[in-house]
Parts: structure tokens; C-alpha cells; sequence
């Protein structure tokens, strides 16, 4: 398609794109085997590619996953992804952080992060483990923004959340 991970989305077909939630509502309204004009940011620049669209074959089941706390700076709880959540949740993937369970109207469930998403990244930086994951955001204080790179069903997006705590 042309859309490389770090990607910014920021209209399809002429409708702009601003939430993880109005890219969904957008890309639901598109019919497989049409084409989508998509424009994108990419290295400081707009570019506008023509996607075929193709009809969404993977559906993943959602379940309550069992508590591991660390410090909710972003509105969410991760933990260490082990090989029996990989396989509950369907992931390929070996090293991220699951997000084990996401605060009722954070910042991080309006941006559309769910239970069972897996972050790969951290200001694009590579993380692996919760220790990772706690190493990268200790870096970032209160009201700065941290970019995180998802994977929710074998797909990849980016969603930035501003630090709420201290």
C-alpha cells in the first residue's frame, strides 16, 4: 500500500483524520476491493497514495487478562508478554507489553487503546518488557506527550498520550 510503520495518517478520501476512533469509523464506512485516497506525513512530508483496500479477514477476542500494576502514568496497566497471552490473543509477536487493563475515561481509552493491545514502541524506541517500558516513560514528566506504536491484531498504529500524572 505504500504506508510504512511512523506513518501519520491524516486523511482518507478527503475526511481528516484526528482520532484512532474517527480513523475506524472511516475505514468501516470503506468497501473491500475499492480504492481510498490516503493522505499521509511521512519524514516532513505530504504525500497523498491511492490504497487498494482489502476485506479484513482476522478477528480477535478480547477477555479480561489477569492484574499486573505498574505505575498508571498514561491511563492504562501493562505487562510482560509470555507465551500463553501471545497465543490468547493471537500475536505472532514474542517481545512487547500487553496492556492488561485500561482506566475508564482515561485519555488512553478515548485514544482507543484496549485490553490486549501489545506496544512495541516508545518514542520509537524499542521495548520488550515492562522494565523497558518503565525505563522509557520515566523519562517523560508530567503533561509531555510519549508516542506509542501498537499492535492490536497483528496491525500496527501510533498513538500519542500526554502524561496526566506525576
Amino acid at each position: 500500500a505504500g504506508i510504512k510503520p511512523g506513518d501519520i495518517l491524516t486523511r482518507i478520501d478527503g475526511t481528516a483524520i484526528d482520532t484512532p476512533n474517527r480513523l475506524s469509523r472511516v475505514v468501516a464506512g470503506l468497501l473491500p476491493g475499492s480504492t481510498a485516497q490516503v493522505e499521509i506525513f511521512r519524514d516532513q512530508q505530504r504525500l497523498v497514495l491511492d490504497v487498494a483496500l482489502i476485506e479484513r479477514r482476522d478477528h480477535a477476542v478480547i477477555t479480561s487478562l489477569p492484574q499486573a500494576r505498574t505505575e498508571v502514568k498514561f491511563g492504562f496497566d501493562v505487562q510482560d508478554l509470555t507465551p500463553g497471552l501471545a497465543e490468547k490473543f493471537k500475536l505472532r509477536e514474542s517481545r512487547g507489553v500487553l496492556i492488561s487493563k485500561v482506566e475508564p475515561g482515561s485519555l488512553a481509552q478515548s485514544e482507543g487503546l484496549h485490553e490486549g493491545d501489545l506496544i512495541k514502541e516508545v518514542n520509537r524506541i524499542e521495548i520488550g518488557s515492562v522494565g523497558e517500558f518503565s525505563s522509557a516513560v520515566s523519562k517523560v514528566r508530567r503533561g509531555e506527550t510519549v508516542l506509542l506504536r501498537v499492535l492490536r491484531e497483528s496491525r500496527a498504529f501510533y498513538v500519542v498520550l500526554k502524561s496526566t500524572e506525576p
